[in-house]
């Protein structure tokens, strides 16, 4: 899949899932050589992963302007259950931290 970023520059990325108990799913995105190291990111409350998207642009912008730049770590994008793309809690005993 190519996401394609605001300022219209496509940057390749995957999205899998986390198969959890009771047919319920967590979702995340990988964009690959993106950082030195590989990094997770979770978003805020009742968010999705889109929050991250204008950072990654900005990532992806500052590694073209770099000539040198060697990043081989991935970024992971990992949406909260009932964010996004994951399912949502099946009670309410499943949100409370």
């Amino acid at each position: 899949m190519y996401f394609q970023f605001e300022s219209q520059i496509k940057h390749s990325s995957h999205m899998l899932s986390l198969d959890l108990p009771q047919n319920q799913q967590m979702h995340f995105e990988v964009f690959e050589g993106l950082l030195p190291k590989d990094a997770l990111f979770i978003h805020g409350n009742l968010a999705s992963n889109h929050w991250w998207y204008p950072y990654i642009e900005e990532i992806y912008l500052e590694n073209l302007a770099n000539e040198h730049s060697a990043n081989t770590g991935n970024l992971y994008l990992a949406e909260f259950r009932g964010c996004g793309k994951s399912s949502p809690p099946l009670s309410d005993a499943e949100v409370n931290m």
